[in-house]
């Protein structure tokens, strides 16, 4: 039923599983009823449910209080599902590559700590999001992602810096009055800082 190379895509289903399943209470604005924010399918598509700002359907657990009301993780983290069983299925190249990239827009949209990328189980007893996915989701999905991407040279990355910061005195390498440990050193500050 569940196979590795299955791209089917799962908006569908899920968005009729959560409408039948709550009553139709969770339609969102954009008038859907999935209870995640986003689901990330096996092709590598993301799709959303419910703009950011709406509360989630995707986890009543992780209470925490918040203007002295005592709130579940609905309203306050963002629900992404990865379509398939993670139990049965590893994520495919797509889905780890549109994943992690999401995963950091809205760690810059919203100034998520990495600490705060959790699986549902972090929250209750459950399998989810999979025994193929490990307690430390981030990390892990990371991990996968740096190593499928194809990295630039750091004399790449020092031109196309310069390039774009206008330190570069023909385009093609940085400004000769940088060293290569100043050009390195600057890189790494920026890359921190994204």
């Amino acid at each position: 039923m569940y196979s590795e190379d299955d791209t089917s895509e799962q908006f569908d289903a899920v968005n009729e599983a959560h409408r039948v399943r709550w009553d139709g209470a969770t339609r969102s604005s954009l008038g859907f009823h999935g209870g995640y924010h986003y689901i990330v399918e096996r092709s590598g598509a993301v799709q959303q449910f419910r703009t950011d700002a709406e509360t989630g359907a995707h986890n009543n657990k992780g209470i925490r209080v918040v203007n002295f009301i005592p709130v579940s993780a609905n309203y306050y983290a963002l629900g992404i599902t990865f379509a398939g069983n993670m139990s049965r299925q590893n994520l495919t190249e797509a889905q780890i590559k549109a994943g992690a990239e999401l995963i950091v827009k809205l760690q810059r949209a919203y100034n998520i700590p990495d600490d705060n990328v959790l699986p549902h189980r972090a929250y209750t007893a459950t399998q989810c999001p999979g025994n193929n996915i490990p307690d430390k989701v981030w990390p892990y999905i990371k991990e996968m992602y740096e190593s499928q991407t194809d990295k630039p040279t750091w004399q790449e990355e020092a031109a196309e810096w310069a390039v774009e910061n206008g330190i570069s005195q023909n385009g093609d390498r940085p400004n000769d009055q940088m060293t290569r440990a100043e050009v390195w050193q600057t890189l790494k500050n920026y890359h921190n800082n994204l």
